[in-house]
């Protein structure tokens, strides 16, 4: 079947446009968050956050991978919010599966693997024959197109609510940075708590990051890119080259 989907993948991806551009920035400030939401009945109550705001710790310095941080921190703050619980579950998850699925601090990651656009194109197009099309990373709908579809494919086989409620709590961001085109995954690995997954791609100065939850105790226990290309495959991915990253 993700074979199936990943020739899908390919043959949808053989056409396309281009966009925007935008000068470099530093990394992000800190996101307005209210101390205190409004209640039908009139009152307040406050916001309960577990860990700090987005740019409340220290981020890297280095503005695409301090983004992706700040990201994934979006992502735990909403999630350890018991007022979006009260108010925002429409999937109707239960508080054991909810507790699950975003288990644990997300400040910072002890590691991040990644996976760049033109090593999932070479584990894609591996073996086909010599002449045949190949996948144009030059335009933004196939870059667009190549990491978007990703968690659809890791998210086959799981139950329909896990699933429902990890891209209920995903979220996105858009940011510019002055970095070469491309695009690519990020394995966000953390000391004691559900892995995150950014999957993101440039336009012309403009970068969009998207990033969810993936509770998977094997994907949690990579210690080395190798481990983190082991685990992909056996998500019925290609054998693709997965890299450190640092800083």
């Amino acid at each position: 079947m993700k074979k199936l989907l990943l020739f899908l993948v390919l043959a949808l991806m053989c056409c396309g446009a281009a966009l925007a551009e935008s000068a470099a920035t530093p990394t992000p400030a800190p996101t307005p968050v209210p101390d205190m939401l409004a209640q039908p009945d009139a009152t307040r109550r406050p916001i309960t956050t577990a860990t700090p705001r987005p740019a409340d710790a220290p981020l890297p310095e280095d503005v695409f991978i301090g983004n992706a941080v700040e990201i994934a921190r979006r992502v735990d703050m909403l999630a350890k919010s018991g007022t979006f619980y009260d108010y925002c579950n429409r999937t109707g998850a239960s508080k054991t599966l909810w507790d699950a699925t975003t288990r644990g601090d997300h400040t910072m990651p002890v590691r991040m693997y990644s996976l760049s656009g033109e090593n999932l194109v070479a584990a894609l197009t591996a073996g086909v024959p010599e002449g045949a099309a190949v996948l144009d990373l030059s335009r933004v709908d196939i870059r667009h197109d190549l990491v978007s579809t990703l968690p659809d494919m890791l998210f086959i086989g799981r139950d329909g609510e896990e699933v429902s409620l990890i891209q209920g709590l995903g979220r996105y961001k858009v940011f510019a940075a002055d970095i070469p085109e491309g695009c690519g995954i990020l394995v966000l690995l953390y000391e004691d708590a559900v892995p995150i997954v950014c999957y993101w791609y440039t336009d012309r100065g403009a970068v969009s990051i998207s990033a969810f939850f993936l509770p998977d105790e094997t994907l949690a226990a990579c210690d080395s890119p190798e481990a983190a290309a082991g685990w992909f495959q056996t998500q019925g991915m290609p054998a693709a080259v997965f890299e450190e990253v640092t800083w």
